[in-house]
């Protein structure tokens, strides 16, 4: 199916419930990587479906720039089973240029096509 979905916009119920799910986290003290990916992991797998993307959490693969088994945290395919983009969750206390840095030298894709 081939249409133009419409922009998430941030009246969305989807992300309403992130925030609210952000929220009872915070009200538990649970700000970690685990609660984080879980709310978020929702929201992804909620408005992927206006791509008519399914989100695979933690779908392993082998990388295609070290040839080593590596694990992204989802993965959002089309109707025809093919990648459209991967997930890494992180926390706020995580530096995202070192996380980046380092994912990007255990070979995980950056760019759909790219050879890294």
């Amino acid at each position: 199916m081939s249409h133009s979905p419409k922009p998430v916009k941030a009246t969305d119920p989807a992300i309403a419930a992130y925030h609210a799910a952000l929220k009872q986290f915070a009200a538990h003290s649970a700000a970690h990587e685990g609660a984080t990916e879980t709310a978020f992991g929702r929201l992804l797998a909620d408005t992927a479906k206006a791509h008519d993307w399914t989100l695979i959490p933690k779908k392993g693969m082998k990388s295609k720039a070290t040839k080593k088994h590596i694990v992204p945290d989802g993965t959002l395919e089309d109707e025809y089973y093919l990648p459209r983009g991967y997930w890494e969750a992180k926390d706020t206390d995580d530096d995202l240029n070192d996380e980046i840095k380092k994912k990007v030298a255990k070979g995980y894709p950056r760019l759909i096509g790219s050879s890294s």
